[in-house]
């Protein structure tokens, strides 16, 4: 760019003083080509001087937005590291790089460095990832102590449950202040769910649906326990939807095979396949929102031949109400039910 200026500069320079030596006519006063010839030096200097601050402004831009703001400590020889619970797994060691995959309790980490902030470094599918350090720890997690988790969550949709069905008892039938929306009916549907399940069928009281529901319950169950009963009853016409996932958020590759397989073969026997949305919560042990969205964003764009239902963004648009960080009132499941039959 510099070079091009001072040519033609130079250029314009000399066909100036070509001008001047042929005559009066074309002579142009002295001091007007040595005015112009110094504007245009100035103006020359100036847009280089420019050009040159606005590179090395952009370079040094770029270079401090590659400049890495943590240091790694190598871990020799690396060690296996175990997620104690659903944890991310980032391409850099903060919440702002995206997320890679996520791994699901147990899922094992060959670690070869961690940041001074915090997080563990490691390769995954070849590729350079970050997880936070203080989700791992040597020991896998215990079958007892999964089965302790298990059972505080069972009990506490147990408690929402019967909450839910207490309240519709003590509310009258006239009470339209407080009574909860008419749950929609539908016939020909299959709902495989978990205790959010559970919590609707209990606030409906059925909608005419077929459920296949328990508290507590992931994929490992949907594989070995809710898709036989549904085969049972799959055929020309039935609508299946599947509400699964907050139980286990690391297993949505494997939800997306086993369901893109499954809707694949019911569609020869003419029913069509839902996938409902992992709904919000709040502060749980278990599950985060962060969690639920990447979850939803994976499972939602690997899902083939399946309709995505997106109870989700609605809910968080309109506002909801969780009892526990996790499950929904009374009120609120029957409107996530209605939401459901609404988009078959």
């Amino acid at each position: 760019m510099k070079k091009r200026i001072i040519g033609t500069l130079l250029a314009f320079t000399l066909s100036l003083t070509l001008l001047a030596g042929c005559g009066e006519k074309a002579q142009a006063p002295e001091t007007t080509v040595e005015e112009t010839t110094s504007e245009v030096e100035e103006t020359v200097s100036e847009t280089v001087s420019e050009t040159e601050e606005e590179t090395v402004t952009e370079t040094e831009t770029e270079a401090e937005e590659e400049t890495e703001s943590y240091e790694v400590s190598e871990i020799s020889p690396s060690k296996t590291m175990y997620a104690q619970k659903e944890v991310n797994v980032r391409k850099g060691p903060g919440t702002d790089y995206d997320v890679v995959t996520t791994f699901n309790i147990n899922e094992e980490a060959v670690v070869d460095g961690e940041t001074d902030n915090g997080w563990y470094r490691f390769l995954y599918n070849d590729e350079v990832v970050f997880s936070k350090a203080s989700y791992y720890a040597e020991e896998k997690v215990s079958e007892e102590e999964l089965a302790r988790r298990e059972a505080e969550k069972t009990a506490l949709a147990e408690a929402a449950t019967a909450a839910i069905q207490a309240e519709a008892a003590a509310t009258p039938a006239a009470d339209t202040a407080n009574a909860v929306a008419t749950p929609a009916q539908a016939s020909g549907v299959v709902m495989i769910g978990d205790s959010r399940c559970v919590m609707m069928q209990a606030a409906t009281g059925g909608g005419g649906v077929t459920w296949i529901c328990e508290n507590s319950k992931g994929y490992d169950w949907m594989v070995s326990n809710a898709i036989p009963r549904a085969e049972t009853v799959i055929g020309k016409g039935t609508k299946v939807v599947i509400c699964l996932g907050v139980n286990d958020v690391g297993n949505a590759p494997k939800y997306v095979a086993m369901i893109n397989q499954k809707a694949a073969e019911w569609a020869a026997r003419g029913a069509k396949t839902y996938y409902v949305s992992v709904n919000p919560v709040t502060e749980n042990p278990w599950v985060n929102e962060e969690l639920v969205v990447n979850f939803n964003n994976y499972v939602s764009s690997g899902l083939v031949g399946v309709k995505w239902i997106d109870t989700h963004s609605a809910l968080v648009s309109t506002g909801y109400h969780l009892t526990d960080g996790i499950h929904f009132n009374g009120s609120d499941s029957v409107r996530i039910f209605n939401m459901i039959i609404g988009s078959l």
